[in-house]
């Protein structure tokens, strides 16, 4: 369909637009969050790249194959005319994200069914291009305004995500790439009808999946190993049995549905244990709300210690959170003996690398921050480490600790939630937290 001198200027040998590609499709993995994605008019696979790079598994389709020196490397394309029916081993039954940028607009009015139908088939979300009438983008024959294509995957069972797309389109401009072109002003998100989407979803794992609806994990393997546990009406026995989307699992004959991501802040108090086990005076579990959901901690801090623990039952952002390639960095505020000016050389040693555990670890900054009586507050941040690394760092700089508070963990601060208090998490925080999670600095956990 297109040329050598086509993917010369849209393929890699263009560093710049291979950057917007790529900023483009952070944007849509940050909004969307997939793990399994079809991008149908893939071109040169740019997108297709950035997707695969942030951990998604992904189907590359388009019309034509770009030139190998020209296509990004490792990216399969699977040949595939839009608007002819699609063939029944082009794609995976159900997916996260579908999405066409660029696409339709080049496809004959009478063939565009096939290929809307072609482009949703088993897709929960999807995110079109939408090329107004006017634009004379380069080879259209179909642009049309949106509430067209609004009106169509209405049709098809999609309802469209105005405020998705609202979100998309102010992250994409506000990113400082330098995007070409029409296509990324005008992209549109649609959700299946009835789609449990990025709120609700059951796991791909059956065990895990049952555990997200409340069950303990010795709760769960039990069920499935007496064959408790069925799949579309089919007992499964394996742990690990993948959940197809719009499956209906049951326990025991009755409907399990994965219970909605909860986010609890709890300011841990001293001479406590980080443990939810039931009935522990010395444990958290006393503390949290008596509706709360089955939940688990996003990290622990010493008996010693006290601040800012997460709790939630969302374990796909809690890994994250946890995942030393993103770098989440945890916040903390020593309190020393004996009053020590700003510059002196004990503070400073506190900011050098350290070996603990086998390994050199360095906190990524050491702060004075106050004086008491008496007494001196430092702060500390790190985003990698070790094993209660805040309190070695100061026992190398023969510092006596009198308290040691974790403020924040990422921007979820800890502010004036006293001791032994919980409370949930603001959207507001829930988003500038799935941000956080979105970088790839490869460094190590911490944990004081």
């Amino acid at each position: 369909m297109y040329d050598r001198a086509f993917y010369a200027e849209y393929g890699t040998a263009n560093e710049a637009y291979r950057r917007a590609c790529h900023a483009v499709a952070e944007e849509i993995h940050r909004l969307a969050r997939p793990v399994t994605v079809v991008d149908w008019g893939c071109g040169a696979g740019l997108h297709s790249e950035r997707l695969r790079d942030l951990g998604c598994a992904v189907t590359s389709i388009d019309g034509s194959l770009a030139p190998d020196d020209l296509r990004a490397p490792g990216i399969e394309i699977q040949l595939h005319d839009l608007s002819e029916p699609r063939s029944g081993r082009l794609l995976p039954g159900s997916v996260d994200l579908a999405i066409c940028l660029d696409v339709l607009e080049h496809v004959d009015p009478s063939a565009e069914g096939v290929a809307l139908a072609n482009v949703v088939h088993g897709a929960r979300c999807v995110i079109l291009s939408c090329a107004p009438p006017g634009q004379r983008g380069i080879g259209h024959v179909n642009e049309r305004p949106r509430r067209h294509w609004i009106e169509k995957m209405r049709v098809l069972g999609f309802q469209y995500d105005r405020r998705a797309t609202a979100r998309l389109e102010a992250r994409v401009r506000a990113r400082p790439e330098d995007l070409p072109g029409w296509m990324y002003r005008h992209l549109v998100v649609y959700r299946r009808e009835g789609s449990p989407g990025e709120d609700a979803r059951f796991s791909p794992s059956l065990q895990k999946g049952l555990q997200g609806a409340g069950l303990s994990k010795r709760e769960a393997r039990a069920a499935i190993r007496e064959g408790r546990v069925a799949m579309d009406g089919v007992v499964e026995t394996r742990f690990a049995a993948l959940v197809p989307d719009g499956a209906a699992v049951t326990l025991d004959g009755s409907p399990v549905h994965a219970a909605a991501p909860v986010w609890y802040l709890l300011h841990k108090p001293r001479k406590h244990l980080s443990t939810l086990e039931p009935g522990r005076e010395d444990g958290l579990a006393r503390y949290l709300p008596a509706d709360a959901p089955r939940l688990f901690l996003v990290g622990r801090l010493d008996y010693g210690s006290e601040g800012a623990i997460l709790l939630t039952n969302d374990g796909v952002l809690a890994r994250r959170v946890l995942d030393p390639r993103f770098a989440v960095p945890r916040t903390y505020r020593v309190k020393v003996r004996d009053r020590l000016p700003p510059e002196h050389p004990a503070i400073a040693s506190m900011a050098r690398p350290i070996r603990i555990g086998g390994r050199v670890v360095q906190a990524s900054e050491v702060a004075f921050e106050a004086h008491r009586t008496r007494a001196t507050w430092i702060r500390v941040v790190l985003v990698e480490g070790a094993h209660h690394e805040v309190r070695a760092l100061c026992r190398r700089a023969r510092l006596q600790i009198v308290k040691l508070r974790r403020e924040a963990v990422g921007p979820i601060r800890l502010g004036d939630l006293n001791p032994r208090c919980v409370r949930p998490l603001g959207a507001a925080e829930l988003e500038a937290l799935r941000d956080c999670t979105d970088g790839h600095t490869k460094t190590s956990l911490d944990s004081a």
